[in-house]
């Protein structure tokens, strides 16, 4: 009788930390046709629609975690390249982190049925995700080169990445009840 208890509690301070969709959007915003591939419930008032593909569903995200922007573009009198080379190129170290996710409409389409009450939906977009670890001697490589570091050793082995990418295809079926 306990266990259910203390499990019903963890699942609902877990559900705080839950997100129900990879990317914020507007949701339930009907004039936009790909709305349907966020809530398969949407009412569809058109009858048919088609995404160009490349330019109706790109997405790009990106992170660091040991910088910001703000670190970097503040206006605090000193010189943009002196805070790169400070606090990007020697202030962060292996256990910073850069992230990257994007995500590529290919095709999107919809159309009406026969039976008006029924609207199909279809397409495939491409999904990407990557992780990296910050690879100081690279940087440094690219920031200053090896003119006045021709004696010193870089440690190459640093660059530390994984990333995954798929490809989704997508159908279904929006029907109206009566």
């Amino acid at each position: 009788m306990r266990i259910p208890k203390i499990l019903t509690v963890v699942l609902f301070w877990t559900c705080f930390a839950m997100f129900g969709q990879n990317k914020q959007l507007l949701y339930d915003f009907v004039e936009i046709p790909q709305s349907a591939m966020v809530n398969p419930g949407v009412d569809t008032d058109f009858q048919w629609y088609a995404g160009v593909p490349l330019l109706s569903g790109i997405s790009l995200q990106a992170g660091l975690s040991g910088i910001s922007v703000n670190d970097i573009f503040s206006n605090d009198g000193l010189d943009i390249n002196d805070k790169i080379k400070d606090r990007a190129i020697y202030g962060m170290n292996a256990r910073d982190e850069l992230s990257g996710t994007f995500q590529i409409e290919i095709l999107n389409f919809g159309f009406r049925g026969k039976n008006p009450d029924n609207f199909y939906t279809g397409g495939m977009y491409i999904e990407g995700d990557a992780i990296g670890y910050w690879f100081q001697d690279y940087a440094i490589l690219a920031f200053e080169g090896n003119a006045d570091k021709l004696n010193q050793a870089f440690d190459l082995g640093h660059l530390k990445t994984r990333g995954e990418m798929m490809n989704v295809f997508h159908i279904g079926l929006n029907k109206k009840n009566r």
